[in-house]
């Protein structure tokens, strides 16, 4: 083989890779561009199935006729409705002060009308200290129209947060 024909072999050679180099970079191309267009095709398919099932119409919402203006309200003698609530009307709802304890308050002598809830003993943290006390359940008092009153008491923990 003569260096001529070696030569013409190799530059054969290199062309016949750069021709398949470069078919291939044109096939990849092709590929990736094709690949991009379908892309494309979904998102444009996405966007009208969503545009089909959104509660927004493409054309605009209709709008209301437009109202002739009136003028301004003409002037006149004013007056107040009176919202009467249950109980403000001066009858015998609610609790008419001074409360005084017991039935017999009124007469000048008086009685204490009181409950209480059992004896109980509370102790101090380090039990050098012990209280025992009945707390108030219910007194029972009469208002100024003499009407009967009672307030009923929760019995408490002094212990609780």
């Amino acid at each position: 083989m003569t260096r001529e024909n070696s030569m013409t072999i190799r530059t054969q050679a290199s062309q016949e890779r750069l021709q398949n180099r470069k078919q291939g970079m044109k096939d990849r191309l092709d590929a990736r561009q094709q690949e991009m267009k379908d892309r494309l095709e979904a998102r444009r398919k996405i966007k009208e199935v969503v545009d089909d099932l959104s509660q927004r119409p493409e054309r605009p919402m209709p709008t209301l006729r437009p109202e002739e203006p009136r003028g301004g309200i003409p002037s006149r003698r004013g007056y107040v409705e009176r919202a009467y609530q249950p109980g403000s009307g001066g009858g015998t709802a609610g609790i008419a002060s001074p409360l005084t304890e017991g039935a017999a308050a009124s007469a000048g002598t008086p009685v204490f009308d009181r409950e209480f809830y059992d004896r109980s003993t509370y102790y101090a943290n380090d039990y050098l200290l012990a209280v025992e006390m009945r707390p108030l359940r219910r007194i029972r008092m009469r208002d100024a129209n003499g009407a009967a009153v009672e307030l009923h008491f929760a019995e408490t923990d002094p212990y609780a947060p």
